[in-house]
């Protein structure tokens, strides 16, 4: 599972898109699945098991926390939501 906010190219992802995450030292080649949306991170992770978003999280709390330590996420998710995608793995580069 990935969690997102609600916007750009997140607002009209299809079900069944292949998908390029990007990180400093690699990419991940997925398809969505499954989307669901959500008013808050703190609802989506209520909802879906937060270990299935941030595996090493120990508890809700900390998974939680993951999110709003990013810049910006706290006051974007509170206008636009969350969103959660499942996701299959294609391809790890």
């Amino acid at each position: 599972m990935k969690g997102e906010l609600i916007l750009n190219l997140f607002w009209n992802i299809s079900l069944e898109i292949i998908v390029r995450w990007f990180s400093e030292k690699e990419f991940v080649t997925t398809k969505i699945i499954t989307r669901k949306t959500f008013p808050s991170f703190d609802d989506m992770l209520s909802e879906i098991d937060f270990k299935l978003f941030i595996p090493e999280a120990k508890n809700y709390e900390e998974a939680k926390q993951v999110y709003y330590d990013i810049p910006g996420y706290l006051e974007k998710v509170k206008k636009y939501g969350a969103l959660a995608l499942e996701i299959q793995l294609i391809n790890l580069k």
